[in-house]
């Protein structure tokens, strides 16, 4: 009780030290109750969110933040304005003496809700301030999604382009070609260019011993059919594959089965491991050099174990042939060296690799070489 007293007479004496003045005298005691504990709240530090109209979810979240920021902190110590009104003065004193009385109660809480309330506000503004910079390299890597998908689009636009370019010239140089064998009698014209089919025959009995004992060989560029003659004559069963229609017909009524098709076409649509040997001449020199590449690879794959392969090309180390027939081949596209072919074959997996000159060893005066190899 004394201690009461002790405490009652050290409020008012602290009211008698404080400067007159007035209040609002409209105002209730629960008004009064809630100034001392803090509950009002300040309006000018309000940003009212239905005054500014965000544009996206984080400008939302950042008003949201200002108002947090302003309105965390409850102000137990807010000061008491006086009323001019004379009566004002009984209400000023009592609401100061009220608030000396009740907060002690709960200032103990308020610190503590103060020190809550800080602690949230400033997690959430870390976690804005970390929204942000995430927001901001969101925003760069679309910009650069959008650069970069302008560049593919081009790209894209360019290799289309470029692929019609190149059907084109692919569909002319075929469009020429097909005219070419339709323009000429093409088995003279062949006869011409490689000799008789009793010379070319005669050539080709070099490649015999590689193919006997087999039964499913391929010819990937028959011509006049010497080489089926050949496989034929000694009953070794053989197929053949020729581009000039004109040609495959006469083969097909000598009683052959030769496919109407470019020879590389062909073979790359059949099934792997199918033949046991694989025979080709004056081809290769028709290929570019990614389609020579890929020959070798397919022969590869569509040959059994054990499988022989025969290429048959001009010889560019014998220089009798850059003064004959080779530039008129209208398929002709270039000489193929002996060495770069065993490189290919190698690489593409053939084994025992040898060449095999036309007249034996003679490289020079050889017009013709062949490779000759097993899977």
């Amino acid at each position: 009780m004394i201690e009461s007293k002790k405490y009652l007479g050290k409020i008012i004496e602290e009211i008698e030290n404080n400067t007159l003045g007035g209040s609002d005298s409209s105002e209730t005691c629960d008004d009064v109750v809630q100034k001392l504990l803090g509950h009002r709240k300040s309006k000018s530090k309000i940003k009212d969110i239905a005054q500014d109209t965000p544009k996206n979810n984080l400008e939302l979240l950042n008003l949201a933040c200002e108002q947090n920021n302003a309105l965390y902190y409850i102000d137990y110590k807010q000061s008491i304005e006086r009323s001019p009104r004379k009566t004002g003065a009984i209400g000023y004193w009592f609401r100061i003496l009220i608030r000396k009385l009740i907060l002690p109660i709960y200032i103990g809480n308020l610190k503590k809700q103060n020190e809550f309330n800080a602690s949230v506000t400033r997690g959430v503004n870390i976690a804005t301030n970390n929204l942000e910079v995430f927001y901001d390299l969101l925003e760069e890597q679309r910009k650069r999604i959008r650069e970069q998908t302008e560049v593919i689009d081009t790209l894209v636009r360019r290799i289309d382009r470029l692929q019609d370019g190149y059907d084109d010239l692919k569909g002319t140089r075929a469009l020429e070609s097909d005219n070419f064998y339709s323009m000429v009698d093409y088995e003279e014209y062949v006869s011409f260019l490689h000799g008789t089919e009793e010379e070319t025959r005669e050539r080709f009995k070099k490649y015999l011993p590689y193919f006997e004992g087999r039964d499913c060989v391929i010819d990937l560029s028959s011509k006049l059919g010497e080489f089926l003659v050949l496989m034929n004559e000694n009953s070794i069963n053989t197929a053949g594959v020729e581009k000039c229609e004109s040609l495959v017909q006469k083969l097909m009524a000598k009683g052959f089965n030769v496919a109407w098709n470019n020879g590389l076409d062909y073979i790359t649509k059949m099934s792997d491991g199918l033949f046991d040997g694989i025979f080709v001449s004056r081809y290769v020199e028709n290929l570019r050099i990614y389609e020579l590449v890929k020959l070798c690879n397919t022969v590869h794959s569509k040959l059994q174990a054990g499988g022989i392969f025969v290429c048959e090309a001009v010889n560019p180390s014998c220089s009798y042939i850059y003064s004959a027939t080779s530039y008129m081949d209208p398929d002709f596209t270039d000489f193929v060296h002996p060495q770069a072919l065993v490189y290919f074959l190698k690489k593409a997996g053939f084994s025992d690799v040898k060449i095999v000159y036309s007249k034996d060893q003679d490289i020079k005066n050889s017009e013709y070489y062949a490779v000759v190899c097993t899977k």
